[in-house]
C-alpha cells in the first residue's frame, strides 16, 4: 500500500471508533442525562466527527446544568457558529465573556464574528481584549495586525505582526499577511521588500511550494523588491 492509502486507512478507522464512542457516550448519558462531564464528552466526540448540530445538543444541555459556567456558554457558541449561525454565536460569545470577562478564547472568537462581518473597529477592541489577558496567543495578535491593516494603521499592524512571529516563527497566515502589507502597501514608507521577499519564501518552503496564497505573495514580493524575472517564474 502506499502512504495515501495507509493514511485513508488510518483515518476511516479513526472515524469508525469515534463514532462508536459517540454511541457509548449516549447510552451513558441515558442513564445519566444530569452528568456535566459526559454530556461535555459527547459534544466534543461529535465536534471531532464534523456533527455541530448533535454537539449543540449536549452542550445546550450543559448551560442547562450550568448556567454560570462561561465554559459552557462558549462551547455553544463554537457549535453555533460551526452551524452557520453567527448572529447566535455571538450572543453566547459575549454571554461567556459577561460571566468571565477575562475569557480570552471568547473575546477572540468574538472578533473573529465581528471581522468577517466588517465590523472592524469593534474585532480590533476584541482582539485587544483577547491579548489582555493571554498575551502569547498568536492567534488573536495575527488577527489583530490584520484588522489594524484594514483600518490603515499599518505601523501598529507590524509591530503586532513581529510579536506573533517572535511567538511563532512559522505560522503561515501571519507570514503570508505580513509578506502582503510590506510588499504591496500604498505607502512606500510601509514597504520593506526584501523583508517581504523572506517572508514569503518562508511561507512557501512551509508549503513545500504548494500553497497558491503563499506563491502569490512570493511573485509579489519579488516584483516589489525589482526581482521581475522571479516574480514570473
Amino acid at each position: 500500500r502506499s502512504e495515501a492509502d495507509r493514511e485513508e486507512f488510518t483515518r476511516k478507522a479513526r472515524r469508525k471508533m469515534t463514532a462508536e464512542d459517540a454511541v457509548g457516550s449516549e447510552v451513558l448519558i441515558a442513564r445519566e442525562p444530569n452528568h456535566v462531564n459526559l454530556r461535555n464528552d459527547a459534544a466534543l466526540i461529535y465536534q471531532e466527527l464534523g456533527l455541530p448540530e448533535q454537539a449543540l445538543v449536549h452542550f445546550s444541555a450543559v448551560t442547562r446544568l450550568e448556567p454560570r459556567s462561561p465554559a459552557a456558554r462558549y462551547n455553544e457558541g463554537v457549535a453555533l457558529e460551526a452551524l452557520g449561525r453567527r448572529d447566535e454565536a455571538a450572543a453566547r460569545y459575549k454571554e461567556a465573556i459577561r460571566l468571565d470577562p477575562s475569557y480570552a478564547r471568547a473575546h477572540n472568537s468574538l472578533g473573529d464574528l465581528l471581522y468577517s462581518a466588517r465590523r472592524l473597529d469593534e474585532a480590533v477592541t476584541e482582539y485587544r481584549a483577547a491579548l489582555r489577558f493571554g498575551t502569547a496567543n498568536v492567534n488573536a495578535r495575527c488577527s489583530l495586525a490584520r484588522a489594524l491593516t484594514e483600518t490603515n494603521r499599518p505601523r501598529e499592524a507590524i509591530v503586532e505582526y513581529r510579536s506573533a512571529l517572535a511567538l511563532r516563527p512559522d505560522w503561515m497566515p501571519c507570514l503570508i499577511n505580513f509578506a502582503w502589507l510590506l510588499s504591496a502597501h500604498r505607502d512606500p514608507a510601509i514597504r520593506r521588500p526584501e523583508e517581504a521577499v523572506q517572508l514569503a519564501e518562508r511561507a512557501a518552503t512551509l508549503s513545500k511550494r504548494a500553497s497558491g496564497e503563499a506563491l502569490d505573495v512570493l511573485a509579489a514580493a519579488y516584483a516589489s523588491a525589482g526581482r521581475y524575472e522571479a516574480a514570473v517564474q
